[in-house]
């Protein structure tokens, strides 16, 4: 729409048929604007593609006041490529605590429906190295046109360890 910005996208294969999807974060004018997930589908043949989700729910909108944007944007996997799988990233401060949200997101062929996979909230402080950084995971299975990024649930916050080592989730930004 007029007025807004397109802060991200990226594009992808659906899945093996050669169906594409895209995804973009737009932000809307006005003093405290809203941002929105957009997620479109088509078929190679097809020229135009058809939105099937909109979400005002699933980024978190930029703090203001110099407290920095916590939307770092979409992504795509890349060690394993795979169809149908973006992620969303964002990261809660500026400074040496760093602490964020990592989420991917899988289209399911059979119901035809985008749901959280995997994901995780972690914490580290660059200053203190003794601190060891903590993560938990995200518990997977909603609906992207049901998710807030408010309100995602994680499973108990773990420690990296030696018979536990973080792994770490690689994509193009």
């Amino acid at each position: 729409p007029q007025g807004w910005t397109m802060l991200h996208s990226i594009s992808g294969r659906l899945d093996d048929r050669k169906a594409e999807f895209l995804a973009m974060v737009l932000e809307e004018s006005g003093p405290q604007p809203l941002r929105w997930l957009v997620l479109a589908q088509r078929e190679r043949s097809i020229r135009e593609f058809q939105t099937v989700i909109v979400s005002p729910h699933a980024c978190r909108q930029h703090l203001g006041n110099g407290r920095g944007d916590p939307l770092q944007g979409l992504s795509l996997p890349y060690k394993h490529p795979r169809p149908g799988i973006f992620g969303l990233a964002h990261h809660a401060t500026r400074d040496y605590r760093h602490a964020g949200t990592d989420l991917w997101f899988q289209y399911d062929p059979v119901s035809k429906d985008w749901r959280l996979s995997e994901g995780r909230h972690y914490r580290f402080d660059l200053d203190d190295p003794d601190l060891k950084p903590t993560w938990s995971s995200v518990i997977p299975g909603i609906s992207l046109a049901e998710f807030d990024i408010d309100d995602v649930q994680f499973e108990f916050e773990t420690q990296p360890s030696v018979d536990r080592p973080m792994t770490e989730i690689t994509a193009i930004r």
